[in-house]
C-alpha cells in the first residue's frame, strides 16, 4: 500500500499532534490519557497494518479527531471507520 501526498500530509499532521501530546500538551486538544492512547492506536493501525486500509473504533472523541484532520469517517455497527481518504475507502469496498 502506497500513500499519495495528501494523505502523507494528513498522517504527517496526526503524527505532530500526537507527538505534542505525548509531551503533555493534552488540555491543546481537549483529550484525557486514554484518548490519546486510543489515537495512537488507530494511527498506528492505518500507518503500519497494509492488509487493513481503515481502522474501527467506538470512541467519539477518536472520531470526532480524526474527523477534524481531514480523514474518512463513516458508520459502521455501533461505532465508525476511520479512513485516511476516499481513495482508500473505495479501494477497500472494491476488495469485498
Amino acid at each position: 500500500m502506497y500513500f499519495n501526498d495528501r494523505e502523507k500530509r494528513r498522517l504527517l499532521k496526526v503524527k505532530t499532534k500526537l507527538g505534542d501530546m505525548w509531551e503533555g500538551n493534552l488540555r491543546r486538544y481537549h483529550v484525557t490519557p486514554h484518548t490519546a492512547r486510543e489515537i495512537a492506536n488507530c494511527y498506528n493501525a492505518l500507518v503500519k497494518a497494509p492488509e487493513t486500509l481503515s481502522r474501527e473504533t467506538i470512541s467519539y472523541d477518536v472520531k470526532n479527531f480524526f474527523g477534524k484532520n481531514g480523514f474518512v469517517v463513516e458508520n459502521y455497527g455501533i461505532g465508525w471507520k476511520i479512513y485516511v481518504s476516499e481513495r482508500l475507502r473505495d479501494e477497500e469496498r472494491d476488495r469485498l
